[in-house]
């Protein structure tokens, strides 16, 4: 952007102006663009969560939502700045240099390529929150465009719980067969919370055995979060 001076100098409205624009500059939210490796080590370094952001930069829908993003007013803003680093990955017609990170973000955007292939209504962009030392570890949002500034803010708030940043231990098995949730833990005093992928709880349940069968007949179907109040969570599928 160009801004031509006249000889006479600069008058107070056009320093004043000129101090705005630069302090807008200087306080944009930063949407890395960089591979997966060097997101994740960087998100490691800083101890955050991945904030991935699936558009395009000419997409009206993303611009909405980098707004609510960018404002550094809204609390939205420095819940990102505080806990995550945020990646940018163009989903429309990517050139050579973006091909690699659409293809490395693939398992998170492919509920939303199951229901665009099926023909459903869909909206960009997609969101999604990634444990780096665990990228199996996420939670997504699509039709993100669609949403209000408190839809996003409960989505990222509600991720800092669902998503931890710690490896999750291996000896805490949850599977679903037929219509019965099976949990067995190392803790027999635990609180466990369901909720769907993206942040919607749908049961609470009281522990207090090393292994119980709970009743999933009405749980939705799909991918859901199965987190427990000493610590670990899970991702089951209910068919």
């Amino acid at each position: 952007m160009n801004y031509s001076i006249n000889k006479k100098g600069l008058t107070l409205a056009t320093i004043l102006l000129l101090f705005n624009i630069s302090y807008c500059f200087a306080d944009e939210l930063v949407w890395h663009e960089d591979e997966k490796d060097v997101i994740f080590n960087m998100a490691k370094e800083q101890d955050k969560l991945v904030l991935l952001f699936v558009g395009n930069h000419a997409c009206p829908l993303c611009q909405i939502s980098f707004e609510y993003f960018n404002d550094p007013s809204r609390r939205l803003r420095k819940i990102i700045d505080d806990n995550y680093i945020t990646w940018f990955v163009s989903y429309y017609d990517p050139d050579n240099s973006t091909k690699q990170n659409l293809e490395s973000v693939a398992p998170y955007i492919a509920d939303y390529e199951a229901h665009k292939d099926a023909g459903d209504r869909t909206n960009f962009p997609i969101l999604a929150v990634i444990n780096p030392n665990n990228p199996d570890d996420f939670t997504f949002y699509w039709g993100v465009g669609a949403r209000t500034e408190k839809e996003l803010y409960d989505f990222i708030s509600e991720s800092l719980d669902i998503v931890s940043n710690e490896v999750i231990a291996q000896d805490n098995q949850v599977t679903v067969s037929g219509n019965v949730l099976y949990i067995d833990s190392q803790t027999n005093n635990e609180q466990i919370q369901v909720f769907t992928i993206t942040g919607q709880p749908i049961a609470t349940i009281r522990k207090n055995d090393y292994a119980i069968q709970i009743d999933a007949s009405n749980f939705p179907k799909g991918i859901l979060i199965v987190h427990s109040s000493s610590g670990w969570t899970k991702k089951v599928i209910v068919k």
